[in-house]
């Protein structure tokens, strides 16, 4: 027996967001393209005011949230369909794909997945490495890479500051803003698979 078919998400902004010029490979359709500006400290730039002035000009009292992808990371049509299966299904709750990201962005030694437990403080490199690369189903920390935020997390956020968190430290706040506020943090399943392709 199959679940039943959850109402669709409401007025969600699905948005594509890189560094000006930085889009790697073709969009899925239902996304609109933000491009970021870098400040002259770039890599570090305002993705927080972008984020949060998208929410306040575009969305609706009827929105569920924000469907929000990396513009290095590529999506087939059955990873769209999954995430909106699962956001439709709990949409309170945060959704994020599970996207292995790779040494050139990360700076590590080696890839790690884009969701993953909070290590305790002193936690050595090696045995960081290890737990980042265990797929896990309660993950604390989440990335940008294909995630849908609730609605209930932007406002939290843009009241806790969202316009002045600045990369690469945006991803960070609001999974921490999740966390504080009893947010659970869901992995997509169901064969969702994006690719992170800055490697």
């Amino acid at each position: 027996m199959t679940a039943p078919l959850p109402a669709p998400l409401q007025d969600i902004l699905q948005m594509r967001v890189a560094w000006k010029g930085n889009f790697q490979g073709k969009t899925f359709p239902t996304f609109t393209e933000y491009s970021i500006d870098p400040e002259p400290g770039w890599p570090v730039g305002r993705k927080g005011l972008m984020l949060a002035c998208a929410w306040e000009q575009l969305s609706k009292p009827t929105s569920d949230g924000i469907i929000i992808s990396d513009g290095d990371v590529i999506l087939d049509p059955h990873d769209v369909g999954a995430m909106n299966w699962a956001a439709a299904h709990e949409r309170d709750a945060v959704h994020t794909a599970p996207v292995k990201l790779w040494p050139r962005a990360t700076s590590l030694p080696d890839w790690i997945w884009g969701h993953r437990k909070e290590l305790p403080e002193g936690t050595s490199g090696q045995d960081a490495m290890a737990a980042w690369q265990k797929d896990i189903d309660d993950p604390v920390t989440f990335t940008f890479n294909y995630t849908f935020l609730p609605r209930r997390l932007i406002l939290a956020a843009i009241k806790s500051g969202l316009k002045e968190w600045i990369y690469p430290n945006v991803d960070m706040h609001m999974y921490e803003t999740a966390r504080d506020c009893g947010i659970p943090v869901r992995v997509v399943r169901n064969g969702c698979h994006p690719r992170h392709i800055h490697y």
